[in-house]
């Protein structure tokens, strides 16, 4: 038995089993100004991705899964949480269902798909607050015959709302990625985006804040996600050009440079780069997902791999650039004519190395062999 590094080309075509905010005003010199945010439910809630989901991303089908879950048991079957300094206490009921109780309310949640549909609520300073449910369910089990039926339940928990706001023509969204109904620089997150969209990817939210034409000190960000107030920063920028090559998928992405201090999430495709003003530093992709608009759904996560960071600096702008051609990287091991590859050694990645994950193949791979100029086809992968 021997191993083999190869390498394939691979096309990343895989199966996965607006409204606007308060326009802020212009700033001058080095003059304050506030913008009022609007709260606005996310189109697709299910399929957000942010800092505290991005350790070991899991998929299923359109689902991002989330790190936030409440579990239920025969022992136990009511779980409590805190949203906002609001008390909030889900009890399993009819053996199937869910029920919320806060401020003396009780609601029953509402069946979908997957889970259960987001609820809209009226928190304790009166403000409304989307929460979303991902994935979640309601089954019994019986572990022996005679013996009496068990509950077993899960219910993970996600915002369901972003707070929207315009700053030199963009627009801007901030998330509540911890899911404790508060706004806090270094706890949430920020991506740029109207809403509406297929799919969210959120940045860690840092004190700068980048735009296409400038960059930004958070002076101070209300809790409740009303109002952000900022001033122009101060220190020398650069520019930075993110886009993606040679595929039709759709790819929202968070980059971030510790020494420069700032961060940022940006959706990009064939047709649509993005331009931004940034801190000079060393640049590395966190993480991102991948959607395919003619699939219409998520088909892939992405990460750093191999891609070098983008050194931001001086005068001249600087590109990141993902996407196509795509090579499969993967260890061969043979025996006699045959060929064994473990999923485990496939490393799908991009021209510049960032690497795709969480794909499942649309058909059997085709294999062939280059040598000396001439590829020579040697069949189709066969799973199991």
């Amino acid at each position: 038995m021997r191993a083999t590094r190869w390498v394939a080309t691979a096309a990343l075509v895989c199966t996965l089993s607006s409204i606007r905010g308060a326009r802020a005003a212009p700033t001058d010199g080095g003059a304050t100004a506030k913008a009022k945010l609007t709260s606005v439910p996310l189109s697709a809630p299910n399929v957000v991705l942010s800092k505290p989901d991005a350790n070991g991303i899991r998929l299923l089908n359109d689902l991002v899964f989330s790190g936030t879950q409440l579990q239920f048991d025969s022992e136990k079957a009511t779980a409590e949480c805190s949203l906002g300094g609001t008390k909030l206490k889900f009890s399993v009921i009819d053996n199937q269902g869910i029920k919320l109780t806060y401020n003396g309310k009780a609601v029953t949640l509402q069946r979908d798909e997957m889970s259960f549909k987001p609820a809209k609520l009226r928190l304790g300073d009166e403000r409304s607050y989307v929460l979303a449910f991902p994935y979640g369910y309601v089954y019994q089990i019986q572990a022996q015959p005679g013996q009496a039926q068990q509950t077993q339940g899960m219910l993970m928990l996600r915002s369901g709302n972003g707070q929207y706001f315009s700053l030199d023509g963009q627009s801007f969204c901030l998330f509540d990625s911890n899911t404790d109904g508060y706004y806090r620089l270094s706890e949430d997150a920020i991506g740029i985006g109207k809403s509406g969209g297929t799919f969210n990817v959120f940045g860690p939210l840092g004190r700068l804040l980048a735009t296409s034409k400038g960059v930004y000190e958070i002076i101070r960000l209300a809790e409740d996600g009303s109002e952000l107030e900022y001033t122009p920063f101060t220190g020398p920028t650069a520019k930075l050009s993110t886009a993606v090559a040679e595929t039709d998928l759709e790819i929202g992405v968070a980059f971030g440079s510790s020494e420069a201090g700032l961060n940022f999430a940006v959706p990009i495709n064939s047709t649509r780069a993005a331009d931004l003003k940034v801190v000079p530093g060393q640049y590395n992709l966190l993480y991102g997902l991948v959607y395919s608009p003619a699939m219409k759904k998520l088909v892939a996560t992405v990460g750093p791999g191999k891609l070098p960071a983008a050194d931001v600096s001086g005068d001249k702008a600087s590109a990141i650039k993902l996407g196509g051609p795509f090579d499969l990287e993967y260890t061969l091991q043979t025996t006699g004519r045959q060929m064994t590859i473990a999923s485990s050694t496939f490393h799908l990645r991009g021209k510049n190395c960032e690497e795709y994950a969480n794909f499942t193949w649309a058909a059997e791979p085709e294999i062939s062999l280059a040598v000396g100029g001439k590829t020579t086809a040697l069949g189709k992968m066969e799973f199991g």
